[in-house]
């Protein structure tokens, strides 16, 4: 987000943008970086470990291999 307010806020000085474009371009990267932040909180929220049931997985459906849950055994 700061590169992307930077490099609008340079073209502004250049005058590449005019003021008014520069305002709303400034809003409109501040409002996506919210979503972005708003978003990965949901996320961290689902995914904290107080929240989740706790599945245990039987020896025998792990590939002794790689570990992995195997999906045809």
């Amino acid at each position: 987000m700061k590169a992307e307010l930077d490099d609008i806020l340079a073209q502004a000085e250049q005058g590449t943008i005019g003021q008014v474009e520069a305002a709303e371009e400034r809003q409109s990267v501040e409002k996506a970086a919210r979503e972005k932040i708003d978003e990965l909180r949901t996320v961290f929220a689902i995914a904290h470990p107080d929240v989740l049931d706790r599945r245990e997985v039987p020896d025998y459906l792990v590939d002794q291999i790689s570990f992995e849950i195997m999906h045809d055994p």
